[in-house]
């Protein structure tokens, strides 16, 4: 599989290496460095990477399905946690869930042993996992809310509440998640705040509603299997009818995955009508919830579930080996490589000229890995949101005056023509575009399968105040 743009974001991260990032904390950027420090600015170094830490991360699920199942049931929570796309696809991509998985379930492993088999020592690791998710993903904050929730509904378990160890876990993941803070109040709390309130600004009931809620519970169904999904779904049903009824948790092990399962995956379902729910932010709680449904998961179910996780595997093989069906996005592994070789031709005759893309972050990571000796800048160079790359270059009045280079992707082409009217936001910061010709990717067959607009773009206004005067094709 081809470098995805997700691999060249989070690499970026990886050669810049700080206390946080603009988007996510640092975990997936410091197993990068780790990984690329050991084998090498390559591609199989970061898949690698995804590899190990999500066959680690699966190995201590397994451990961790063994201390509250039984054998065989262990065995079949390890399966379906393992045949899930989802699993398969991050093993593939980096993202920030990558060192999540691990440490959720390294958390959730200790996090056992410490309340149900007394001891001390993982109630230390306990902290250390903890603070090691959030360093993964913000998410992790649900790990010690959940913790704290189970101390308080378990009248047994009550009695750690009390007792020194769950404060000093508690202690051990806030100084791991420190520099997360740290970096946060040095940079305005850009990170938290695009997290929250940004993307907040976007919810709430629309048109598009009904179209959201779709969508979601078909992306989840297809990621974990429809009846692994349906099950999960029917068992908080279940445990909520319970408590508005009968007023009772679920007890022992089932509240303890209760805790760490239900917030996540029935938060975001409730809210997946209101906001675009990704079919990455439920992962955490499959964790606690493929642990929960194997304990009734009927056995006559499996040849099915084998049979169509098989199908649909070998359909991602496929994908990956022969790109049968073309992505209309840039969230594709393929034509990444024969863009950088084309747009070799236009630096070349334009040596003296800084390069952007505008195209949300993926075009230019990806340029910016396979030329790591160029600087490449995002959206923020036409006053849009830079992500990281506004970060790293958060002043660009040193480029006052300059021309540029600008790629802009167009996943959903109709022709393999020229643009005769150049992006607007361009007018703004520079006096004339000239589009020159697009660089068209093709299959060995010589289908146009990508495309890209290139623009010459001379005279750049970083406050966005320039005079547009002139445009041409060139």
């Amino acid at each position: 599989m081809g470098m995805m743009p997700q691999d060249a974001y989070y690499s970026l991260y990886a050669h810049h290496l700080d206390w946080s990032y603009f988007d996510h904390p640092g975990m997936v950027a410091y197993l990068l460095f780790l990984f690329e420090w050991i084998f090498g600015h390559n591609l199989w170094s970061i898949k690698l990477m995804d590899w190990t830490v999500s066959s680690l991360g699966l190995w201590f699920f397994y451990l961790l399905a063994s201390q509250i199942l039984s054998k065989k049931r262990a065995l079949v929570a390890a399966f379906i946690w393992s045949s899930s796309l989802i699993l398969s696809v991050l093993s593939l991509n980096t993202t920030p869930d990558v060192p999540l998985i691990l440490f959720w379930t390294l958390a959730l492993y200790s996090a056992h042993k410490a309340l149900y088999q007394g001891s001390k020592v993982h109630w230390w690791l306990t902290g250390i996992w903890m603070g090691m998710a959030f360093q993964s993903k913000y998410t992790a904050l649900l790990l010690p809310l959940g913790l704290l929730a189970l101390l308080i509904i378990d009248p047994i378990l009550r009695i750690q509440l009390k007792r020194k160890e769950f404060y000093l876990s508690i202690l051990i993941a806030l100084v791991i998640a420190s520099p997360i803070y740290l970096w946060n109040a040095a940079h305005d709390f850009a990170s938290f705040g695009f997290q929250t309130t940004e993307r907040g600004s976007s919810f709430g009931l629309s048109k598009k509603s009904f179209g959201l809620l779709g969508g979601f519970l078909g992306s989840q169904m297809l990621v974990i299997y429809p009846v692994v999904f349906l099950s999960m779904l029917s068992l908080c049903g279940v445990w909520l009818k319970k408590l508005w009824r009968h007023k009772r948790f679920p007890a022992g092990n089932q509240l303890f995955l209760a805790v760490f399962f239900v917030p996540t995956f029935l938060g975001f379902t409730l809210i997946s009508p209101f906001y675009w729910v990704k079919i990455n932010w439920l992962i955490p709680g499959f964790i606690g919830g493929i642990l929960a449904i194997s304990m009734f998961y009927k056995s006559r179910w499996l040849p099915w579930h084998i049979s169509i996780q098989s199908a649909l595997h070998l359909v991602l093989v496929g994908q990956i080996l022969f790109y049968l069906v073309p992505v209309q996005s840039d969230d594709t592994y393929w034509g990444w490589d024969k863009l950088n070789e084309s747009f070799q031709n236009y630096t070349q005759t334009h040596a003296d000229h800084f390069l952007f893309s505008s195209d949300n972050y993926k075009t230019s990571a990806i340029m910016q890995w396979m030329n790591p000796k160029s600087n490449w800048l995002g959206p923020n160079t036409l006053g849009g949101q830079g992500l990281q790359f506004g970060i790293l270059y958060p002043n660009l009045d040193s480029l006052a005056g300059k021309n540029a280079l600008m790629i802009d992707s167009e996943p959903r082409f109709k022709n393999g023509d020229r643009s005769l009217n150049p992006p607007e936001k361009l007018q703004d910061y520079f006096t004339e575009v000239h589009t020159l010709e697009p660089i068209l990717i093709k299959d060995s067959q010589g289908k146009l399968m990508r495309k890209f607009q290139v623009y010459q773009a001379i005279n750049y206004h970083p406050k966005g105040d320039a005079t547009y005067t002139k445009r041409s094709i060139k």
